[in-house]
């Protein structure tokens, strides 16, 4: 959804001058569809005349559309192609704009600290195509790769796990860090059951595998496929013929990992040997094993990802670079709390009996107490705040709801990050250009009225930074002042609020009454 411009500012409008006219239809896109895209993202008005582009717009905003036009200029300048899809990464992956940038022009090239901050600094080069992030997640996911010999990949459908997986298995054979690919992949069926199906081990797997497939063909000339799949470059090893095992001198990818057992995937980590890169990938919101049976990939993430050498890699719907639709489409489907995309549809606040006892929230269709808290961990800082992050936060908000409300079935999403992140947030949905401790989305009101499924509270977002600069001036230890943000950001998806002083104080000393419980002193009295 685009931003609305402020109406109290007057439009800023800017000219941008390109030299070569030969590349502006692919730079403009067939029908001016690129500019038109930039329009529809930034709100922004991008009027071409020949070889120069009238902005205009919120200063802030046309200075970050000059900024991508002439970056995918130079991209066109080059010799890469660029397609609308570009033009929707390039604008995703932009870093926000200081308000010194703002002042100034933006410069011709691009400094070599941003280019990394857009990850310009990571492709990954194979046969037929160079794969170039799309978001600022899938940059550090292909900075993992090439820097950690194991990466766990974490999240909702198109997100391109598999397919930038996949991408460095052939670069990193290519280039002869590997001798070989090895795939494979748990044979359990999504939601119906196949049957005996014909065939050698390989012939049974190979409907489980198409996924990989589609991303080598993609990337590699067919022959070349099939050539080194017959001399065994290329390996189909089925998850349950691994054991006993030590692979080496390979790059082994497991996709759709949620569907492992614990004893599978403790089975699987096991088989890395020498010189080896090994990537997992996996949903953990599409678990298609029986429900008495825990997921071996959730069970192993939560276990090992603090070990220094191994990244996690956790997507949000926010990253999905599929048509359009799918992004929609996954959020309901991952139950609607997945990492730092904030619903655009927000709740009103919602009222209470009276000014002092908050709205009690019964989900739909309750049965046994069933409160489900994802923590994606965006920066692993937060580690050094909690000794096990994901397990204390989960624990800590499942503890506050049930103290809080009698809620029964619920879920909602804790995403620890920075300031960078959290700034872009910030400004993209609260018009405010700077990072804050913690901000709090509450899920639209349709995911309350949805018989038999869990009341979807909403996401809170925490900034390491701040919160640690912050603790640090007001003598608080870093986890007090964290878990304080928490609270505060919980209680706001729950309808508390501080607009007005009868409110703030309502919500100020029920923080201080959870507070306590845990041991943690009065967070207003400042040492």
């Amino acid at each position: 959804m685009p931003r609305k411009a402020n109406a109290k500012k007057a439009p800023h409008s800017t000219n941008i001058f390109f030299e070569n006219n030969d590349l502006l239809p692919m730079l403009y896109g067939d029908g001016d569809a690129h500019l038109k895209k930039l329009e529809s993202m930034l709100d922004v008005e991008v009027v071409p005349h020949g070889n120069m582009v009238s902005v205009s717009g919120n200063k802030r905003d046309v200075v970050i559309s000059e900024r991508i036009l002439m970056q995918l200029y130079d991209q066109i300048e080059s010799g890469v192609d660029v397609t609308e899809a570009e033009v929707a990464a390039a604008i995703r992956m932009a870093p926000p704009v200081t308000d010194a940038e703002v002042e100034e022009k933006p410069k011709r090239k691009a400094k070599a600290a941003q280019k990394r901050e857009t990850g310009g600094d990571v492709v990954i080069k194979t046969m037929k195509k160079t794969i170039r992030p799309y978001s600022h997640m899938q940059a550090n996911y292909i900075r993992s790769l090439y820097d950690s010999d194991l990466v766990f990949a974490l999240g909702p459908a198109g997100t391109g796990k598999t397919y930038i997986a996949m991408a460095m298995a052939i670069y990193m054979f290519l280039n002869k860090k590997v001798e070989r690919i090895v795939l494979s992949r748990p044979a359990v069926e999504a939601g119906e059951k196949l049957g005996f199906l014909p065939g050698d081990v390989k012939e049974k797997i190979d409907p489980f595998l198409r996924p990989l497939y589609d991303a080598l063909f993609d990337m590699m000339p067919s022959e070349r496929v099939v050539q080194m799949s017959e001399t065994g470059e290329i390996e189909v090893a089925p998850l349950a013929f691994m054991r006993g095992r030590t692979i080496s001198n390979a790059f082994v990818i497991l996709d759709e990992a949620q569907n492992t057992t614990p004893t599978q995937m403790k089975m699987f980590l096991t088989r890395l040997g020498e010189n080896s890169r090994m990537v997992i990938t996996g949903d953990l919101t599409q678990v298609d094993l029986p429900k008495d049976v825990k997921s071996g990939l959730r069970d192993s993430v939560r276990k090992i990802e603090h070990i220094e050498g191994i990244d996690v890699i956790r997507f949000s719907d926010g990253d999905v670079v599929r048509h359009p639709l799918q992004r929609r489409s996954s959020r309901p489907i991952t139950i609607g709390i997945t990492g730092c995309a904030p619903r655009l549809r927000r709740r009103k606040r919602m009222s209470r009996r009276n000014s002092m006892e908050p709205v009690r929230m019964m989900a739909a269709a309750a049965s046994d107490s069933e409160i489900e808290v994802v923590v994606s961990i965006h920066d692993k800082r937060w580690q050094t705040v909690f000794e096990d992050a994901e397990s204390v936060v989960t624990q800590y908000v499942q503890t506050l709801l049930e103290t809080l409300h009698d809620l029964d079935r619920a879920e909602l999403a804790v995403v620890l990050t920075d300031d960078k992140e959290i700034a872009v947030l910030n400004e993209t949905y609260r018009g405010k250009a700077k990072p804050t401790n913690v901000l709090s989305f509450p899920a639209g009101e349709e995911t309350h009225e949805i018989p038999g499924l869990p009341l979807v509270l909403g996401d809170v977002i925490l900034s390491y930074d701040t919160i640690c600069r912050e603790a640090e001036e007001q003598g608080k230890s870093a986890k007090d002042h964290a878990v304080h943000m928490m609270t505060h950001g919980v209680l706001h998806l729950l309808g508390y609020d501080h607009e007005s002083e009868a409110d703030a104080e309502v919500m100020e000393s029920e923080e201080i009454r959870l507070l306590a419980e845990w041991g943690i002193p009065n967070p207003y009295v400042i040492h």
